[in-house]
């Protein structure tokens, strides 16, 4: 990721943080609703404490300037989301919801760039988290 788009993802996520939870919960429920067949696991499973869809967002935003750090943290949340029933389905389904939904909730601060800098750390998330759960 180019140093404008960390500062892009880092500056919408301080925009929508505060409302995170709801955000990821609304996602969670759209998915179950639009996609049965996944059942209750999602890649962001909230039981276990080291996969809190927020906190793991926020630490990876922040460790994004490290990769390694980066993709170690997130093939550890990967391994932990396997273990909550979670297959590459979830990943491919939750990601763009949740992309759709960070673009409703920051609204007019939403544009091309922001999305494209939204995509990629996502893709880099989820390359990361599948390679940690060797799904």
């Amino acid at each position: 990721m180019s140093p404008e788009q960390i500062a892009l993802v880092r500056s919408t996520h301080q925009l929508v943080a505060p409302g995170l939870d709801q955000l990821v919960v609304a996602v969670r429920h759209t998915i179950s609703a639009t996609h049965p067949e996944l059942g209750p696991a999602l890649p962001f499973d909230p039981r276990p404490a080291e996969s809190d869809p927020t906190a793991t967002l926020s630490e990876l935003i922040s460790r994004v300037t490290d990769l390694p750090s980066f993709r170690e943290r997130a093939a550890s949340a990967g391994r932990v989301h396997k273990q909550s029933g979670a297959s590459a389905r979830h990943y491919q389904v939750f990601f763009p919801s949740l992309t759709d939904a960070l673009a409703d909730a920051l609204g007019d601060e939403w544009n091309d760039d922001v999305a494209a800098a939204w995509r990629l750390v996502f893709a880099l998330m989820t390359q990361s988290m599948l390679d940690g759960a060797v799904i």
